[in-house]
């Protein structure tokens, strides 16, 4: 099936990312003249951002960053929102979708401030989408649901058409195909009465993408023929790689292997082009299947290994990050806790000083006493601050023995993960099983003592494989390993 991780974002995106070619160059020209750094310079700044979503992912970064540091200096509370907005674009784009959903929830905040509706509706479709990538389908229904109810209050009608994308996408994860299609139709009605034609591409090709999910691929080609053309009219590559691969998958379910295999190929050069790793995983993915239904099994080895050494770097890429993150979490730790123990030190360092000071006052107060009232208690008196003496510098020596221990004190456990123990088993399993046609992801999940809701989630967080992508990527290994 279609990309379906960038197909949320250019759902989630749709208002904004069909823009034409040349109003980005527009703008681009528009920005060369404006020399002033205003809150005008601010909306261009992002607008830029929003327009390049269709040519160059980087760029939709690098303006929101520009964007966010003016409309910081200058506390544009709208502006600082739409450069939140921007960046989450950016993230979802690289399907990093925690740190996507971070700036979104930062959005929103920003929105509230100023009460700009249309953008805290925006966000809410946002959420929507994150639940959708988090496979709750409810709570994604629910924010999508939230945002038309919104977007109908405003009577912004490209907003409803959006939300309705959206909805129709929620509804095809959750595997309501009949629902899904309505509102792709609804969505792509919408469009046409708005009349705007680059904002047809994307529900033009949802509806095509309905159709392929009920298993007619005969009605789904003419409308990826339709987006395609769109797409290719505005300059939109996303749009272009998708309905290739689109067309392939169509075609090559459809029993036309050979031009299923030629769109795929088309979708894998535009991909490249603008660097969408995202989208190579998904073409890569169909391909294997593709020679595998062809039984061209070498084939489908070279695509099977293509599609890892781009999860391979995807993952590569998340835990580079995720390290980098844990890193400056334990060193954020470690300054905390230096400056605990050296406000406690001072800390006992005072209280030393007034035990101290206490103490003397008392040994003075003490000998006075001692002196006034009867020479002959001195000697007993004497022995007493003696003792006195004795004990307060026994209880320094505790405390500071203690406070000694404190510092130095340190954890040398080793952090230890149960990741690579837990892919060995899983393995294991799989290549017992390897001559046992009924082996399956049923048994897998009860030889390894787990359910398949848990199987599933740790395995694919693992190994970007799902249960049975990781028992047919094994058996397909040891076929081609095996001589003739």
């Amino acid at each position: 099936m279609r990309n379906l991780n960038l197909l949320l974002i250019l759902m989630c995106l749709s208002s904004l990312t069909q823009a034409q070619h040349t109003a980005l160059d527009s703008l681009y020209k528009e920005l060369k003249n404006h020399p002033e750094n205003d809150t005008a310079k601010v909306d261009l700044l992002t607008s830029i951002s929003a327009y390049s979503w269709g040519t160059d992912p980087q760029k939709i970064k690098d303006y929101a960053d520009q964007a966010l540091v003016l409309a910081r200096d200058l506390n544009y509370t709208k502006g600082t929102g739409d450069a939140y907005r921007g960046i989450g674009m950016y993230y979802w784009s690289q399907t990093e979708y925690n740190r996507a959903m971070d700036f979104q929830l930062m959005a929103v905040k920003e929105y509230e401030r100023c009460n700009y509706q249309e953008g805290i509706a925006w966000c809410y479709g946002s959420i929507g989408l994150n639940y959708s990538q988090a496979n709750d389908h409810d709570k994604s229904i629910h924010y999508h649901s939230l945002a038309l109810a919104l977007n109908r209050k405003l009577q912004h009608k490209k907003g409803i058409a959006r939300d309705l994308n959206n909805l129709g996408y929620a509804y095809e994860l959750k595997k309501d195909y009949r629902r899904s299609l309505d509102y792709y139709q609804e969505a792509l009605n919408m469009r046409v009465e708005i009349g705007v034609r680059s904002d047809i591409i994307m529900p033009q090709s949802n509806v095509g993408a309905a159709y392929l999910c009920m298993g007619d691929h005969a009605r789904s080609l003419p409308y990826f023929f339709k987006s395609l053309a769109l797409a290719k009219e505005f300059n939109n590559k996303n749009m272009i790689a998708l309905n290739y691969q689109n067309l392939g998958e169509a075609s090559y379910k459809g029993g036309n292997y050979k031009g299923g295999e030629k769109y795929l190929q088309q979708a894998l050069v535009v991909a490249k082009e603008i660097g969408d790793k995202k989208r190579r995983e998904e073409t890569y993915q169909i391909l294997t299947t593709l020679e595998e239904t062809r039984k061209n099994y070498s084939a489908a080895l070279r695509y099977l290994k293509l599609l890892q050494g781009v999860r391979d770097t995807l993952y590569t890429q998340e835990r580079t990050r995720q390290m980098a993150e844990m890193e400056t979490r334990f060193e954020t730790a470690k300054k905390e806790q230096a400056i605990h123990l050296l406000e406690q030190e001072k800390r006992i360092q005072a209280l030393w000083r007034n035990i101290l000071i206490g103490g003397l006052a008392l040994i003075v107060i003490a000998l006075a006493i001692a002196y006034l009232l009867q020479r002959y208690h001195a000697k007993k008196n004497r022995a007493y601050l003696n003792l006195q003496i004795d004990f307060l510098t026994a209880r320094q020596h505790e405390l500071t023995e203690k406070y000694k221990h404190a510092i130095t004190r340190q954890d040398d456990r080793p952090f230890e993960t149960n990741d690579q123990r837990f892919l060995k088993r899983a393995l294991e399993i799989v290549e017992k099983n390897i001559a046992d046609p009924l082996f399956g992801v049923e048994k897998m999940s009860e030889e390894m003592g787990m359910s398949r809701a848990n199987l599933h989630r740790k395995l694919k967080s693992i190994t970007c494989f799902s249960p049975s992508d990781f028992i047919r990527s094994v058996r397909l290994r040891q076929f081609v390993a095996q001589p003739g």
